[in-house]
């Protein structure tokens, strides 16, 4: 069975939501826009408990499967409440018949600080001593406009990153982090905006999203500079850390302590694979 989530649920929901990356996307949505019209979270249950989580966001759903789920009662449901993308694990897209249009590899960060990576001091956390001031030329600035991050994610797009409109965007962001579920970091490099990186949250887990680095700035450990300042922001509050990276990344979030942890997948409306 499938159903809307009570109020009451969501202190239960939060823990199951925090064990992985499309979980913790779930959870922080969840802390921001519950209530809200264009947002909805249902779980499907059997006699022995909650086995999986549903959520869609302006039409985009996320599923997370805790136990032994039936898919095919999923894809049923959600065709019935539509949807413009589904991102779910690698094997649960698959047993619902959906064709994925991209994927790739979901990684883990454990909240222990004796597992970060060296950080050079001016990677200092969010409210470390060595972060700059959002005026510095160059370094580490944290707590910037929403504005400033779009146009460095924008001109990556190329690099598989797939952004909505300003309009959205930014709202979405700066709602989230008036909230305080949404964190990020500019690097600057003499007075230019050259990489950005931002992390959406829940009490005990963070996802670390839009890292992104413009193509004249990469190749000096710009990127690397990035993740382990946010790491660092991040353990040091005892978050574990997840992302969603591309395959050819997972080389490049190992060197940094990340462990994979699973696959994931996403397909549009259009990619259902019928069975005649």
């Amino acid at each position: 069975m499938i159903r809307l989530i009570r109020e009451e649920e969501v202190d239960v929901l939060l823990p199951l939501c925090e064990k992985s990356a499309l979980g913790c996307r779930i959870g922080s949505a969840l802390l921001c826009y519950q209530g809200a019209s264009f947002f909805d979270v249902w779980v499907q249950e059997d006699a022995s408990g909650i086995q999986a989580i549903l959520c869609r966001l302006d039409g985009a759903m996320t599923i997370v499967d805790i136990g032994k789920t039936g898919h095919p009662e999923q894809m049923a449901f959600c065709n019935a409440v539509g949807f413009s993308s589904l991102t779910a694990s690698s094997c649960s897209l698959k047993a619902m018949g959906l064709a994925p249009s991209t994927g790739g590899v979901s990684m883990a960060f454990p909240a222990r600080t004796d597992k970060l990576p060296n950080i050079s001091p001016d990677c200092a956390g969010q409210n470390g001593e060595a972060s700059k001031a959002l005026g510095s030329s160059s370094g580490i600035c944290w707590d910037a406009s929403p504005r400033l991050y779009y146009p460095i994610l924008e001109q990556c797009q190329g690099d598989g990153i797939q952004f909505p409109p300003f309009d959205t965007w930014y709202v979405d962001c700066s709602h989230r982090m008036r909230r305080g579920w949404m964190r990020g970091a500019i690097v600057r490099e003499n007075s230019v905006d050259a990489g950005c990186i931002l992390a959406v949250e829940t009490p005990h887990a963070a996802l670390i999203t839009g890292v992104a680095v413009l193509p004249r700035f990469r190749g000096n450990g710009m990127g690397k500079r990035l993740v382990s300042s946010m790491l660092s922001s991040l353990t040091a509050e005892h978050k574990t850390c997840f992302l969603l990276c591309r395959p050819e990344l997972t080389d490049f979030y190992r060197s940094l302590g990340f462990q994979p942890s699973g696959h994931w997948a996403s397909a549009l409306t259009a990619s259902v694979e019928v069975s005649l």
